[in-house]
């Protein structure tokens, strides 16, 4: 019942419901323009194990397992604070993420950059991919790690040019379109249901007035001293037999004088 009378209101007041529709395309349109799109670049690295595990002859991708292990100690220091904020400061709005690729198998390390042009993204990777061997290095360092048994860090894969995202400004458009249909409906209820109200009680008054109109215009004629016109001598009737007339009362109602019925004398 409620979206019955929701449609029947936005159908009364549809030129409400247009220009609402035409301010919040407006509204897109500027917000469209005003967010920037951004640009990504990729980079993908692998983890290759200790040659002590592999051999002089071995094959280092035989003898990966195990490397999962370093490799999430690996993305956390590169996702620290310690490590993001000298790759961020004074480059705008730019970020990094390094995580695992769920999408293969292995110790394979996943790195995006992003930022507002292409240089931008570009030379954040380059400046990402650059630190991964420095961390892993010190993280070994750290234990004291012989070089023979060492972790290393190769470059599988890695973008020549960003690609074009626009992710965040349809994220921004979808919300500003919708909060604008949003709001179109909303006020258009509200305006059609204060119209309705104010010509239901416009109605109220006219009936009333109407009412009262015609209880003042009725007139009550008690005997042959009524106040009306005409009332003390009747057309063919003496004056003198007008006190053996019977007169019953008469009414205006409505403009309308009805006459008393008056008994013959006897």
């Amino acid at each position: 019942m409620f979206l019955h009378n929701l449609g029947a209101g936005l159908l009364r007041r549809w030129y409400f419901v247009l220009a609402g529709v035409l301010l919040t395309l407006g509204g897109g349109l500027f917000t469209w323009s005003v967010v920037p799109p951004s640009y990504e670049a990729t980079s993908t690295a692998v983890l290759l194990p200790p040659a002590s595990l592999v051999g002089e002859e071995g094959n280092p991708y035989l003898y990966m397992g195990g490397l999962d292990q370093v490799l999430t100690v690996l993305t956390v220091r590169l996702n620290s604070t310690e490590v993001a904020e000298p790759l961020l400061q004074g480059r705008g709005r730019v970020e990094f993420t390094v995580e695992k690729n769920v999408t293969t198998p292995g110790p394979i390390m996943l790195v995006r950059a992003t930022g507002e042009s292409r240089d931008s993204a570009m030379q954040l990777l380059q400046d990402v991919v650059a630190v991964v061997p420095e961390n892993l290095i010190v993280m070994q360092d750290q234990l004291r790690i012989p070089t023979f048994s060492r972790v290393d860090v190769m470059t599988v894969v890695q973008d020549d040019e960003p690609a074009l995202m626009i992710k965040d400004q349809l994220r921004t458009l979808l919300a500003a379109v919708a909060g604008g249909l949003a709001m179109t409906v909303l006020a258009t209820a509200v305006l059609d249901r204060a119209l309705m109200n104010r010509t239901i009680k416009r109605g109220r008054r006219t009936r009333s007035g109407g009412g009262q109109a015609a209880t003042h215009g009725e007139v009550k004629l008690d005997g042959h001293r009524s106040g009306v016109p005409g009332s003390g001598a009747l057309d063919g009737i003496p004056e003198d037999d007008h006190e053996t007339m019977k007169p019953s009362s008469a009414t205006l109602q409505g403009g309308e004088l009805e006459l008393p019925t008056l008994a013959p004398k006897k």
